[in-house]
């Protein structure tokens, strides 16, 4: 545990350069205590065009268009050209093309040196090849960062025509196909980079921009301008994104009297009335006198009573808000350097921030999380700083309890731990962080046995008690808000909440903080929906035997174990049901901006078993709409193995696809559709069944599940040709055939 302390800590200041993701990331720091970082932000999935209207009809018509034809979304391209086929009959083309991208990572105290967006061209269009053959880049002014609408096409700069350019023009004569387009912005441009959330972008050609109709009469179509690959494209080499440089001022870290010092400064030097002054210098006065006293909840009673009766004198007219709004900022300051003096949980963030270091964050917050597979429309995005609340919440986890040092014998940090689970299946298709796997990374190697010092205790816990009672001994725990899709680490709890380590909103200290998103606080109203429960011992251990299973589709899952219990979805009740003890069955949401979470966020079921009875279960992935799903599972069996599973496939209303399930090879135990079958063979002959069948999983998948089709025709093929000719045999082949979809 850290004490509150005067002493003054030396800062060293160096140069690094880090190798991440296949991108090189640079921090500087100078002698001017300022680090220089380069961060790529890609662009959200809502990169798209809008066609002016009506059509046809004349230039002027076009241009002042206020509602648009067709946003062109449909085939992983943006266009941003002007054009015409016949221009007496009105067959005019005007695209505008518009942008948005997350750039609230960037920290709110940095300074921005360059701004680039780069994009890829796939059609270049120079028909006209005069004076205002050329693209700008302007700003956006779309309603929604995250989709476009019709009535966005008048969005496309601040003013119609000659709006304020944000960057370098360029001519289209001088743009190459499959060549990276490259706009330097300018310092207005660099001005639109917004701290705190989107950046909203747009791409007009020259003509359009300039309002200088184009014509052409010769029944042909003749145009100026380009069309992109936008972020729905395959991979990510093509996608736009901004290359900003920024720097971020390296401040020696102040202790809490600095801060004291600063505050009781802050009211010498605000104008009060004396006896205002004289009354909150009495407070601070009060509060200096507890530093020194290792009284914490004092001091903290006495900074809230200083907050409380800056808000009342506001109330009441003596101070005016502005400056009641400085004082409180100064001792909201304090209150967080004394969370942090009293709470041994580190802080460790998924953005740039102090926490750890600038210098360390400003290196995993741009890399790649996940190698890119959560950067489909509706989910988080494609790098750390997007997507890195669970990792980074895991290492806090793993800092507090001595873990430093992970699975591969890298230190423990959400950039370590992300490259680990990529390399080794710890996620799903899109992105989903499998528990396990991760508690797998912060064990140990031994002959060739995973081992641990974490356990979960109890995935998806979402009674209140049950969380406040494990918190309260002095076991944090991974606390999920759903409204804003976002893990943390609750460290304590309050009178009606908890004490959290935020890994984005770093500056909040309890779950009843009020939002400030420049302060970096988020606002949970108390309100934490679900927890896992990690356990910690000091010995290594095996991992417990467990079942997780993540489904991402439009579909539902249910699994039955040895003894029909059931968890999951009943398509037949339609209900969910949870029989299995120690299981759990969530729904879960992927937020693609955790400053503002999305409508319509893409939903994840995950199935959990922790500490199973028996050792094979039957499992149904349950179409509820049409499309394709991904399955994974993770099982580890008790014994230090730990396995996964991937399978693809289509689904549809209604439609059944059954898998078997297994924690253990040496299992003599059958899924329940196999059991009654097994009635039907003479019992000298049951033994021999059970084994085809265990031989039939075992050589089919060593990662533990396999589809019930294929245990199915492996068993008639086995069944005919060991006993066709016995007069039980027929009967059971036909069982096995009634099994098959």
């Amino acid at each position: 545990m850290r004490h509150i302390s005067k002493e003054r800590t030396a800062k060293k200041f160096v140069f690094v350069t880090v190798l991440v993701s296949s991108v090189l990331f640079n921090i500087v720091i100078p002698r001017s205590e300022a680090a220089t970082v380069t961060h790529r932000v890609y662009s959200h999935g809502s990169d798209a065009s809008i066609v002016a209207g009506p059509y046809p009809g004349s230039w002027n018509l076009q241009y002042n268009a206020t509602i648009g034809r067709d946003p062109g979304v449909s085939n992983f391209r943006s266009s941003a050209y002007t054009g015409e086929f016949n221009s007496n009959q009105g067959y005019v083309a005007l695209y505008r093309s518009f942008l948005a991208f997350d750039t609230s990572v960037i920290p709110d105290n940095a300074e921005i040196v360059s701004v680039n967006l780069r994009i890829v061209p796939d059609v270049v269009l120079d028909g006209y090849n005069d004076q205002y053959s050329y693209m700008s880049v302007l700003e956006g002014r779309q309603a929604s960062p995250t989709g476009l609408t019709l009535d966005d096409i008048e969005m496309c700069g601040d003013v119609l025509e000659n709006p304020t350019k944000g960057a370098t023009d360029i001519d289209v004569s001088n743009i190459v196909v499959e060549q990276p387009l490259v706009f330097s912005f300018n310092e207005t441009g660099k001005s639109w980079i917004n701290k705190t959330g989107y950046t909203k972008l747009c791409i007009r050609e020259g003509h359009d921009v300039e309002n200088k109709e184009t014509v052409n009469n010769g029944n042909f179509w003749r145009e100026s301008g380009i069309t992109y690959y936008t972020s729905e494209s395959a991979g990510t080499s093509t996608d736009p994104y901004l290359e900003i440089i920024y720097q971020v001022p390296i401040v020696a870290e102040k202790d809490i009297h600095d801060l004291l010092d600063e505050l009781v400064g802050a009211v010498r030097t605000a104008g009060f009335q004396k006896s205002t002054e004289q009354s909150y210098l009495a407070h601070l006065e009060k509060l200096g006198g507890m530093l020194d006293t290792a009284n914490t909840n004092a001091i903290k009673n006495q900074l809230e009573a200083f907050i409380k009766k800056l808000g009342d004198d506001v109330r009441k007219g003596v101070v005016i808000q502005a400056d009641a709004l400085i004082l409180t900022k100064k001792a909201e300051a304090i209150l967080h350097r004394l969370s942090e003096a009293i709470d041994p949980v580190p802080l460790v963030t998924q953005v740039v921030s102090p926490y750890p270091s600038i210098a360390e964050t400003s290196v995993w917050a741009p890399a790649l999380y996940a190698g890119g597979r959560a950067s489909t429309v509706g989910s988080c995005g494609l790098t750390i700083a997007q997507c890195g609340c669970a990792v980074s919440s895991l290492s806090m986890l793993g800092k507090y309890y001595g873990i430093n040092t992970g699975y591969n014998g890298t230190n423990v940090s959400p950039l370590n731990m992300n490259d680990w689970l990529l390399a080794n299946g710890g996620y799903t298709d899109k992105g989903s962080i499998l528990w396990n796997y991760a508690l797998a990374y912060m064990g140990e190697k031994k002959n060739g046995k995973a081992l641990t010092k974490l356990s979960l205790d109890t995935q998806n816990a979402t009674k209140t008690e049950t969380i406040r009672a494990f918190v309260n001994k002095s076991t944090p725990a991974l606390g999920f808000s759903t409204a804003h899709g976002h893990w943390m680490v609750l460290t304590g709890t309050t009178d009606a909440g908890f004490t959290i380590r935020d890994p984005f909103w770093y500056n909040t200290t309890t779950t009843d903080d009020v939002h400030d998103a420049a302060g970096k606080i988020q606002g949970y109203a108390n309100l934490i929906d679900k927890a896992n429960l990690i356990g910690y011992s000091t010995a290594l251990h095996n991992i417990d035997k467990s079942v997780e299973i993540v489904l991402e589709s439009p579909a539902e899952l249910l699994i039955t174990d040895s003894k029909g219990r059931r968890l999951g979805y009943d398509p037949v009740a339609n209900i969910f049901v949870n029989e299995i003890p120690g299981g759990s069955y969530d729904h879960e949401d992927f937020i693609s901006d955790p400053a503002n979470p999305s409508a319509d966020p893409h939903k994840t079921k995950r199935l959990m078993l922790v500490k199973p009875e028996g050792e094979v279960f039957d499992l149904k992935v349950i179409g509820t709409g049409s499309g394709e799903y991904n399955l994974t599972t993770a099982v580890t069996d008790g014994k230090g193995g730990l396995f996964g599973s991937r399978a693809s496939s289509t689904t549809s209303l209604g439609h059944v696809d059954g898998f078997t399930l297994t924690t253990s090879m040496d299992t003599n135990d059958l899924p329940l559709y196999l059991k009654e079958i097994l009635g039907q063979i003479p019992l000298n002959y049951q033994k021999k069944f059970v084994q085809a069948f265990k031989v039939i999983v075992g050589q089919s998948e060593k990662d533990h599940v396999v589809s019930t089709t294929h245990i199915i025709e492996g068993l008639i093929k086995y069944t005919k040709q060991q006993f066709g000719s016995t007069p039980w045999a027929n009967g059971v082949v036909l069982a096995l055939t009634a099994l098959l979809p």
